[in-house]
């Protein structure tokens, strides 16, 4: 499938179902939920500028002002604005310039939340047959890391001023660091841009173990990745990480990132958000309707160990791949935090262990009579787990 047959209608099919299987609930799912909650009024103190953010913004004010709980338990949202219903909940844009969708989890400090999102995107990105689609990654730390970083860029910039073009020099001159920064790691610019400490170089030590973290788990699932030392953003409303995703067959791009600070310079609400959207230009002929009557989870998945947790979004990956989908909380460290009363619901519960990342294998127990069975995670044996949880 080429670029050119990536309708919008296909684009959101495979999107939604990609990650509808990670765990993702649409956004007007949640909406028709809470939409008769009683409503608390939230004082916008501040409105972004930036429109990639602006739905999420949205999104986050509904939450709020509906007092939903996203602490405690973290909520995975889908949003895009292809589906008619999901359009006119998170998006006021009646003529929109491209396709996109965005996947946002909330709640959720830890790396996980950056590693679940780019593995969604990256299966995304594979179910539109897009090749060599690398996860460009960089890291801007805490907001005090951000600041020394451009302090330093701007002295750099202006000792070595005379060496720049005319529109970096603008650039400079209206301090907009962002822009020259991109502008120097040009190929005209490849002398200068050698002057520039890479923001790696800066992280505390807090920041640096969030970002090897995320770099942990995507080594673990084995997705291609790359530092990008160009990849830079004033942390107004984000810190620590920041990614996209681009592939050198078609114009599809995802750019995200984690945005903590933007609910409280927003709404004054301190939640930990991450976000990533995924557009694909000038493909926004219509709009669609999703098919709701997706396969429901039969089998509840869990982790069990730390070897497990950082391979457990591969096995996630490796179900959704053979259409098997499974609830789960794998945000969650421990066995017990993931096994709600909700999981107990299910018919089965799929195991991954110690023992199972080791001999890359899973268990399945039933739960009512508590029978499990071992299995190998290959080609061969994914239809067996299908025949298993069907009985």
């Amino acid at each position: 499938m080429s670029f050119s047959e990536i309708t919008s209608e296909k684009f959101f099919d495979r999107a939604y179902k990609t990650a509808q299987a990670y765990g993702f609930v649409p956004a007007n799912a949640l909406i028709a939920e809470y939409k008769g909650s009683k409503r608390k009024k939230i004082t916008t103190y501040k409105k972004t500028d930036n429109r990639n953010l602006q739905h999420l913004s949205t999104l986050l004010q509904f939450i709020f002002e509906r007092q939903i709980n996203a602490v405690d338990n973290p909520l995975y949202i889908f949003h895009s604005n292809i589906d008619s219903e999901t359009k006119s909940a998170v998006t006021n844009s009646k003529k929109p310039d491209k396709t996109y969708c965005t996947l946002s989890v909330i709640g959720i400090p830890e790396p996980y939340a950056e590693a679940i999102i780019l593995s969604c995107a990256h299966r995304i990105f594979k179910s539109l047959k897009s090749k060599q689609n690398i996860i460009r990654i960089n890291s801007m730390g805490t907001r005090e890391d951000s600041k020394e970083y451009f302090s330093r860029l701007g002295k750099t910039l202006r000792k070595v001023k005379k060496n720049i073009r005319p529109e970096c020099k603008r650039m400079l001159d209206r301090n907009q660091l962002v822009d020259a920064h991109a502008l120097l790691h040009d190929e005209d610019h490849a002398g200068v841009s050698e002057y520039i400490t890479p923001t790696l170089r800066l992280l505390s030590d807090g920041a640096r173990i969030h970002f090897e973290k995320v770099i942990e788990y995507l080594e673990a699932h084995e997705l291609p990745y790359e530092f990008a030392p160009d990849l830079v953003e004033l942390t107004q409303h984000g810190i620590h990480t920041i990614f996209e995703v681009s592939t050198e067959d078609s114009p599809l791009h995802a750019h995200g990132g984690r945005y903590d600070t933007l609910p409280f310079l927003m709404y004054r609400r301190r939640v930990p958000v991450a976000s990533i959207t995924i557009t694909l230009p000038e493909k926004t002929t219509g709009t669609y309707i999703a098919n709701k009557r997706n396969r429901k989870p039969k089998a509840f998945f869990v982790h069990a160990g730390d070897k497990a947790r950082l391979r457990a979004l591969r096995v996630l990956s490796q179900l959704c791949d053979s259409n098997i989908p499974v609830a789960h909380r794998l945000h969650c460290k421990k066995v017990s935090e993931q096994l709600n009363e909700e999981a107990m619901k299910y018919p089965c519960t799929i195991i991954f262990g110690q023992e199972e990342a080791e001999n890359n294998t899973i268990c399945i127990r039933k739960t009512d009579t508590r029978v499990s069975k071992t299995m190998c995670l290959d080609e061969c044996t994914l239809e067996d787990i299908k025949s298993f949880l069907r009985k």
